[in-house]
Order: structure tokens, then sequence, then C-alpha cells
């Protein structure tokens, strides 16, 4: 049986070292993906064509996540939430940081840096406090961009 092809690059992962089919048995890739992450064993971190194949689509998520996701106007993450409100901003998001069992299972083990730069503390602060604005870095907001027609073909 054929490996299917999905629209996340799990396409082409192919190892004798873990059975990939086992989680593509009529789901989408949405779903692989889930199974991968919530398995008990983590063996995705085992796999560095899995880790590799996993960094778009979750860097994608995080950065969703700390700038768009929110509950009463601020940002939905409490960490995050914390150095916004001390007028910090999100400076990097750092991919297999912290691959202990918590971090794996907190955040896939991304790590976040967040940034203070005394000149903007107070308008930074303020922003947020007042529209829910959060500061981040160009690499961070890149993340969350809208995906060009020719990269949504490829999808």
């Amino acid at each position: 049986m054929p490996m299917c092809y999905l629209t996340i690059s799990f396409c082409g992962v192919h190892s004798n070292s873990f059975s990939y089919r086992e989680f593509a048995g009529g789901k989408n890739a949405m779903e692989i993906m889930w199974d991968l992450l919530t398995s008990t064993n983590h063996e995705w971190t085992k796999s560095e064509k899995l880790i590799s194949a996993l960094e778009a689509p979750l860097m994608r998520l995080c950065a969703r996540y700390l700038l768009q996701e929110k509950k009463r106007g601020r940002a939905l993450d409490s960490v995050a939430n914390f150095h916004l409100q001390n007028g910090a901003m999100i400076g990097r998001l750092n991919w297999m940081a912290d691959r202990s069992e918590k971090g794996i299972l907190q955040s896939g083990g991304i790590m976040v840096n967040y940034i203070y730069r005394l000149e903007n503390i107070e308008e930074n602060a303020q922003s947020y406090f007042s529209t829910g604005h959060i500061h981040a870095s160009s690499d961070v907001s890149g993340f969350i961009k809208p995906v060009k027609e020719h990269e949504q073909s490829r999808l």
C-alpha cells in the first residue's frame, strides 16, 4: 500500500523504524498530525524526518495561537499574557528547544523568546491594554502571513 501524500509534508517520509501507515488508514492530514503529537511515547520526536515535516505547520500554529487566540481581548496563553502586559514583544519561536517530556506535552518542544526593549515597554504595554495589539518581530508574524496562491496549490 503506497504512502498517502498529505498536505503538511508527511509525503515522502518513509522509514522502516516507525510505521507511518498505522496513522494513514483513511485519515486526513490533521488527524494524522494529531495522532502523532498525542502518541504517549512521543515517537515523532525520535524521527528527524518527522521533526522536519512537523516544523513548519507547528511553528505556524504556535504563532497563530500566540498572536491571534484571545480571551476577552488578551492573549490566551497565560505566560504570553504576563510578558505582553509588562511591555514585551514576542521576539522568536525556537523549534524543539525543550525536548523534555513536559516541553513536548505543553508546546511540542517550542519555546518563545520575549524581548523587552526599554524604549518600547510603555508603548507596547499601553497598546496591549487598550486594543489587545500584540507586538511581535517580523520573524514571528511572518509565520501567519497569508499563504501565497502558488504555495496554496502545493497544499
